[in-house]
């Protein structure tokens, strides 16, 4: 502990002078006013820890870093304004500042520890400046009055828990340059919508709960290059109406969209490599689902069980209705895409109820009739084929007519 720091007993409110080190612990809880020498270049770590009268800091220019914890639980705290210098904020400095409203942060700022700022339930807003990269883990969660925060255009990671329970966050703009949100980044933003609606291009993976209980976002676009969402990404996104997986998305992990309520509409790509259970569990408005071409869709189980779900989601209501329409790449029918993806015929009936003169079709796709597209691939389900023959037996009929008369192949 250095002992040249003093007290100024003359000032009205007692100013302590910092040189150095900790503030020793008969003082914490009488200091109210902090003037750092101007030739300190740090601040060291808990240096003020747990000041919960302190109401002011003065910084000097020549301050370069501060350390961990320095501010932590610093309650009375309001403003402070961080000099040019300094190019960190160490983990926790200002965790528990539940009074501070106002953060000025150096142009030149690099780098915010972990928990730099959490439960800072008074700060309202703040422009994070260009040299920011990621932002760490828990900065700013539990800062339950922020609202707007300024994302610089070169951020490239908002960490695990970057801002959860901000339940005020309201419009925010993803950085172009944005290559992963990590997980419980966003989890319970409760107001958050996004000022565009499509993630950044760059991004290849949104980690697990990253978007949970976001329930004023309404709509989001998937780039082409995502590749996995993970576990329970936008569960309980409420009031998110459609969405879009994209053309290469190979993992879906567990209950990815579970709850959200009010989803009508969705797109099912054919490239799914790992799939987990319940990713369309609750979604109980569910009302179209567009399968994306793929000449080997039947071939892929996942692709199967995937759009399988999707239809056990669906009311009555709305199966009547989706069932009598086609597909928005290549104008199948729901009941023909169900043939194709191998489903069982416990999901296959409800849409076959729904429009059975399809079944009399051929597929726009390979021709077949449907028993036989049914027949196709590794992942067949005989009981479908079977139903789907005892419905209509006329083509594998006149496939034995041709057979007997020698019209097959010509």
């Amino acid at each position: 502990m250095n002992q040249t720091n003093s007290t100024d007993q003359s000032s009205p409110k007692s100013v302590y002078r910092y040189t150095g080190g900790q503030v020793s612990d008969s003082n914490r809880q009488s200091i109210v006013q902090v003037v750092v020498d101007q030739n300190v270049r740090r601040i060291d770590e808990e240096a003020f820890k747990k000041c919960t009268s302190l109401q002011s800091v003065e910084l000097p220019n020549s301050l370069e870093d501060i350390g961990r914890c320095a501010f932590y639980g610093c309650s009375a705290l309001t403003c402070i304004r961080l000099p040019d210098k300094v190019r960190m904020i160490g983990t926790r400095v200002f965790h528990d500042c539940s009074s501070l409203k106002t953060v000025h942060l150096p142009n030149g700022l690099e780098k915010m520890g972990q928990y730099a700022f959490n439960n800072c339930s008074s700060l309202t807003s703040i422009q994070l400046p260009a040299g920011i990269e990621k932002i760490g883990y828990c900065c700013f969660s539990e800062c339950s009055a922020l609202s707007s925060i300024s994302l610089p255009d070169g951020l490239k990671v908002i960490g695990d828990n970057a801002f959860s329970h901000c339940s005020l966050l309201t419009s925010l703009r993803l950085p172009d340059r944005l290559e992963r949100i990590e997980g419980h980044a966003f989890r319970e933003c409760s107001s958050l919508t996004l000022t565009s609606t499509r993630l950044p291009d760059g991004m290849k993976m949104i980690w697990a709960w990253a978007f949970y209980g976001c329930s004023s976002l309404t709509s989001i676009e998937l780039p082409d290059g995502l590749e996995t969402i993970g576990a329970y990404a936008f569960e309980r996104c409420s009031t998110l109406t459609s969405i879009v997986l994209p053309k290469n998305l190979k993992c879906l992990h567990e209950s990815v969209f579970s709850g959200c309520t009010s989803l009508l509409s969705i797109t099912l790509p054919t490239t799914i490599t790992t799939l987990d259970d319940e990713v369309f569990r609750g979604c109980e408005s569910l009302a179209y689902i567009n399968m994306r071409s793929a000449s080997s869709s039947y071939q892929c189980v996942n692709t199967g069980r995937l759009f399988g779900e999707a239809v056990q989601m669906m009311a009555l209501q709305n199966m009547t209705i989706w069932a009598n329409t086609k597909n928005d790449d290549n104008g199948r029918s729901p009941l023909m895409y169900a043939a194709a993806v191998s489903l069982e015929w416990k999901d296959v009936k409800p849409i076959f109820d729904a429009n059975m003169h399809v079944i009399e079709e051929n597929d726009q796709t390979t021709g077949f009739p449907i028993f036989m597209l049914a027949a196709v691939g590794r992942y067949s389900k005989l009981e479908s084929v079977y139903h789907l023959l005892r419905e209509h037996p006329t083509p594998l009929m006149q496939q034995l007519y041709n057979l007997e008369t020698g019209e097959q192949g010509r």
